[in-house]
């Protein structure tokens, strides 16, 4: 493309490409043919119109799951059998008093309510560690305080899995809020006479 690029830079062209992933080679300057179209003649402007479907000044995205490991410390009191994570666990590696279980068959974990269930109580003062992994997905939100003090609060969220790292996110948020922060102004023009 870079070829491209140069060779019609050498011819007096230029070359870029289009949504529909279409080559497209243009001369570099026009011919004036010196037709003005204004207001009035041959044409139609209807009135503006204000789209505010798209605003947004509140945007929260969601990238990639990141994985982390952790360790949560308990201490059993001989009667108590569910103890609660801080996370949603996965490869869950469970030990009391220095000892490690068997899942399944000593305990259960559910990772969906982050909780670790014993099928007997760990004893009185015992030590229990559940050193597990869990995700998170990276969390970035931003905002246009002038934007909401203006129209009020339009807030969206997207899930963008290929944002893989906060400073790709950041930049994604700060680009998306200037381009969407405000009303969009639309002018409907009708030309009957194609030159």
């Amino acid at each position: 493309i870079d070829i491209l690029r140069d060779f019609m830079s050498l011819t007096g062209h230029i070359f870029y490409t289009n949504g529909n992933k279409e080559f497209i080679l243009e001369p570099e300057k026009h011919t004036n043919i010196g037709f003005t179209f204004t207001h009035g003649v041959n044409c139609i402007a209807d009135k503006s119109q204000f789209d505010d479907t798209q605003l947004v000044n509140d945007l929260i995205i969601l990238g990639e799951n990141t994985r982390y490991r952790t360790i949560d410390s308990f201490t059993g009191d001989g009667s108590n059998k569910v103890f609660t994570l801080n996370d949603g666990a996965t490869n869950v590696k469970v030990t009391v008093a220095g000892s490690e279980q068997t899942p399944e068959e000593d305990y259960e974990v559910d990772s969906v309510g982050g909780s670790v269930t014993f099928t007997t109580a760990p004893a009185n003062s015992a030590a229990i560690n559940v050193d597990y992994e869990y995700e998170n997905p990276l969390y970035m939100r931003g905002t246009r305080e002038d934007s909401i003090a203006e129209h009020g609060v339009h807030a969206k969220k997207l899930i963008m899995p290929w944002i893989r790292n906060r400073f790709d996110g950041i930049r994604f948020v700060q680009s998306y809020l200037n381009r969407y922060k405000d009303i969009r102004i639309n002018i409907k023009v009708e030309v009957p006479k194609l030159f």
